[in-house]
């Protein structure tokens, strides 16, 4: 006597289908979370070569970095580049060249980090501060020179904000 089992074979395929479907859905998942992840990582890794670069930038023209009203001590933004003229100073070869680095480190800047906002100031508290508000720099001349980096970043999933902070080395 033989008994006929009809449709089975239709649910096990079903099932097997299903168990698939929901292994592939959180491979995905992790691999979305991976390139996330490494962006965000390409993105930090930028932002502390950037700050090298101009820290080794300001070291190479202390005197223009210890002026009063250095040009070096400002606040970058993607929208803007910096374009001071000096006449007849003495001081004007190295302003001249605080202008160029700061204008080359923005266009660094505006390839490497999105929505940027940088800036470099005299501040005690270095890891204070805010991509929107304020800044979080003291400014006060005893102060060591720091350099503040935010930007956006489009794989982070609360708001994106980054931040990244270099004390200068005299």
């Amino acid at each position: 006597m033989t008994i006929r089992h009809c449709g089975q074979s239709l649910i096990e395929v079903m099932v097997v289908l299903l168990l698939i479907s929901m292994s592939l859905t959180g491979m995905v998942g992790a691999m979305i979370t991976s390139q996330q992840l490494s962006l965000i990582a390409i993105q930090t890794s930028d932002a502390v070569q950037l700050a090298s670069n101009i820290s080794d930038r300001m070291r190479l023209n202390k005197r223009e970095l210890l002026r009063q009203g250095s040009v070096y001590l400002t606040p970058i933004n993607p929208l803007q580049t910096n374009i001071q003229l000096c006449l007849n100073e003495q001081s004007c070869p190295q302003r001249m060249q605080a202008l160029q680095d700061l204008n080359a480190w923005h266009l660094q800047l505006v390839h490497k980090l999105p929505m940027y906002k940088a800036v470099i100031c005299r501040d005690n508290t270095p890891v204070d501060g805010s991509y929107l508000l304020n800044d979080g720099c003291d400014r006060r001349s005893n102060s060591p020179v720091v350099i503040k980096l935010w930007w956006l970043s489009v794989a982070r999933a609360n708001n994106g904000q980054q931040f990244f902070t270099l004390v200068h080395a005299l």
